[in-house]
């Protein structure tokens, strides 16, 4: 399942993280070596496409317009717990619908009394090859 790099062959005494997962960058640099774009690993790569899924709204995608989180647009509403609730909703279906590199332990959003302009997304999860839970947290903030 996963594949070692032409350098790891080459060079059998250095340990090196197996990449098992592997993305391009969110803003596509180079490496510092050659003209290829950098990428990132296994669970920074996994932390990004969730990332990168729930900061999408649903039609923000030119041919994939079912995508999407939906929680800036729920910043915008009055901060009841029902919107909470709703956002819980939206975060869990969209990654068990799109990221299937993932399997959720628990979603959890919550929002501060003294900002109600703010909302905490905390979530763990597992990965496929990996038994350890790894934790994701994200700020989202209405700027006005």
């Amino acid at each position: 399942m996963s594949r070692l790099s032409r350098a790891q062959t080459l060079s059998p005494g250095i340990n090196r993280e197996v990449e098992v997962f592997s993305d391009f960058t969110t803003n596509f640099l180079k490496t510092p070596v050659g003209d290829q774009l950098a990428r990132v690993i296994n669970d920074s790569s996994i932390k990004q496409s969730v990332r990168n899924l729930l900061l999408t709204n649903t039609g923000d995608r030119l041919f994939r317009p079912n995508i999407g989180g939906n929680i800036r647009e729920l910043l915008f509403e009055n901060n009841i717990q029902q919107n909470l609730i709703t956002a819980q909703d939206y975060v869990r279906s969209v990654i068990e619908q799109f990221e299937p590199r993932v399997q959720l332990a628990s979603v959890r959003v919550e929002s501060p009394e003294r900002d109600p302009h703010t909302v905490y997304v905390t979530i763990v999860y597992r990965t496929l090859n990996n038994s350890e839970p790894q934790t994701l947290t994200l700020l989202f903030k209405r700027v006005r």
